[in-house]
C-alpha cells in the first residue's frame, strides 16, 4: 500500500519540477550574440592567412625590417578576433562581463578604433619598399585586408552606435568619396616614392623623384577640397568649375605619372619588383672576393674571374613596393571625380530649385497672412464707424 500511495505523489513532484524548470527557461532572455561577428571572422581569417604566410618565411632571406614585427602584428588581430568569437559563440561570463555592453557598449569601439591604427602601422612597416610582402602574394593581399576588415567591422559598429560612419562622412557630394579615396592612395603613392628614394642609386631616382611631386600636389589638393566640402574653407565651392578644373590637372598629372612609373623597368612596372636582387652561390657557383672601387670581383666554378661595376649590378634591382596599384587607384580615382562631378551639378541644381520653391512658399504665405490682418483692421473700422 506505501508503495502504492507513494506513486502519485512522486509523479506530481516531478511534474512541478518540470514546470519550474519550464518557467526558468522562459525567464531567462535569449543569447545576444554580437551583430558584428561576420567582420571578427573576416579579421580572423585575413589575419590567420597573414601570419601562417610570414611564418614560412626564411628569416635569413632578403627583405627590409624584422620577422619577428612582421610577424606580431597578424598574431595579435588573430588572438583578439578569436576571443571575441569564442565568448560570443560560447557567452561564457556574459552575465559578469559583456564586450558588447561594456561601458555603454563604447569598449568594443576603442578597441576596433586600437586595433584599425595597430593595422595601418602593419600595412605600412609590411609592405615597404622590399618589404616582407613582397616575398609571398599572400602576404601583401592580406596584410592590406586586415585593416580593410578592422574598418568595415568599426563602421558597422559606429552605424549601430549613431556614431559617426563613412557613409556619413562622404555622403555630403557626390564626390566627396573619390576625393577620399584619391588623398588616401596618394599618401601611400608618397610614401612609397620617398622609400623608393633610398633604396635607388642610379638613373630611376628621376621616376621616384617624379612620383614624390605628384605625390605632394595629388595629397594637397585632394585634403584641400576635402575641407571644402566640410566647408572649412570657403573660397571654392564644391561641384563649381573650379572642383572640375582642379580634377582636370589632377588627371593630367596622374596620367603623366603612371606613364613614368609603371613603363617597361620602372620603380612601378610591377608589384614584386624585377631584376637581381642578391646572388646565390649554391645555384650559380660563384664566390664573391673583393668589393673595391665600386666594383664587384666574382670567380665562378671554372675559376673564371668576372668583374662588374656595382652600380650596374645595383642598377638591375627593382625592389617590390605599393607603386603599381597605387598610382593607378589616384587615376581611376580623379577619374571618378569627373565622372561624378556632372552628378554633383545635378544634385544642386535641384537642391537650388528646392530652395527657390520654399521661398516662394513663405512670401506667398506671409502675404495671405498680411491680407487677412488687412482684412480684419477694415472691418473693425467700418464697425467703429457704425457706432
Amino acid at each position: 500500500m506505501s508503495k502504492l500511495e507513494s506513486s502519485p505523489t512522486t509523479q506530481i513532484s516531478s511534474q512541478q519540477s518540470k514546470l519550474k524548470a519550464e518557467e526558468n527557461k522562459k525567464k531567462k532572455p535569449p543569447p545576444q550574440y554580437n551583430p558584428r561577428w561576420k567582420g571578427y571572422c573576416l579579421i580572423l581569417i585575413s589575419s590567420l592567412i597573414n601570419l601562417s604566410s610570414i611564418s614560412n618565411i626564411d628569416q635569413q632571406s632578403d627583405f627590409s625590417g624584422e620577422w619577428g614585427f612582421c610577424l606580431c602584428f597578424g598574431v595579435f588581430s588573430f588572438v583578439f578576433a578569436l576571443l571575441i568569437l569564442i565568448l560570443d559563440r560560447t557567452q561564457c561570463g556574459v552575465e559578469t562581463f559583456s564586450f558588447t555592453k561594456a561601458m555603454d557598449g563604447k569598449l568594443e569601439g576603442y578597441v576596433l578604433l586600437f586595433v584599425s591604427l595597430w593595422w595601418l602601422v602593419g600595412v605600412a612597416y609590411i609592405t615597404q619598399v622590399n618589404g616582407i610582402a613582397y616575398k609571398a602574394n599572400n602576404i601583401y593581399f592580406s596584410s592590406w585586408l586586415v585593416p580593410a576588415s578592422c574598418a568595415y567591422t568599426l563602421n558597422k559598429w559606429s552605424t549601430e552606435k549613431d556614431v559617426l560612419s563613412f557613409a556619413e562622412m562622404t555622403g555630403l557630394s557626390a564626390t566627396l568619396k573619390s576625393w577620399y579615396i584619391l588623398f588616401l592612395s596618394s599618401v601611400v603613392s608618397l610614401g612609397s616614392s620617398i622609400d623608393m628614394l633610398l633604396h635607388l642609386y642610379s638613373i630611376k631616382q628621376d621616376q621616384a623623384i617624379a612620383g614624390v611631386v605628384i605625390g605632394i600636389v595629388s595629397t594637397c589638393l585632394s585634403i584641400g577640397w576635402i575641407c571644402v566640402h566640410y566647408k572649412f574653407i570657403e573660397f571654392f565651392k564644391q561641384g563649381g568649375w573650379q572642383e572640375l578644373s582642379c580634377c582636370v590637372v589632377l588627371i593630367v598629372l596622374w596620367i603623366i605619372g603612371v606613364s613614368i612609373i609603371t613603363q617597361e623597368g620602372g620603380i612601378g612596372s610591377t608589384l614584386g619588383g624585377s631584376g637581381c636582387r642578391n646572388i646565390d652561390n649554391q645555384l650559380y657557383g660563384i664566390q664573391i672576393t673583393e668589393l673595391e672601387n665600386c666594383t664587384i670581383s666574382l670567380v665562378g666554378s671554372d675559376q673564371e674571374r668576372l668583374t662588374y661595376n656595382c652600380y650596374d649590378t645595383i642598377n638591375r634591382s627593382i625592389p617590390g613596393s605599393n607603386l603599381y596599384f597605387s598610382v593607378w587607384c589616384c587615376l581611376g580615382a580623379t577619374l571618378n571625380i569627373a565622372l561624378r562631378w556632372k552628378a554633383q551639378q545635378a544634385l544642386q541644381f535641384a537642391q537650388a530649385q528646392n530652395e527657390r520653391l520654399m521661398d516662394k512658399a513663405k512670401i506667398s504665405s506671409g502675404d495671405g497672412e498680411d491680407g487677412a490682418s488687412d482684412g480684419e483692421d477694415l472691418e473693425d473700422f467700418e464697425d467703429a464707424d457704425d457706432y
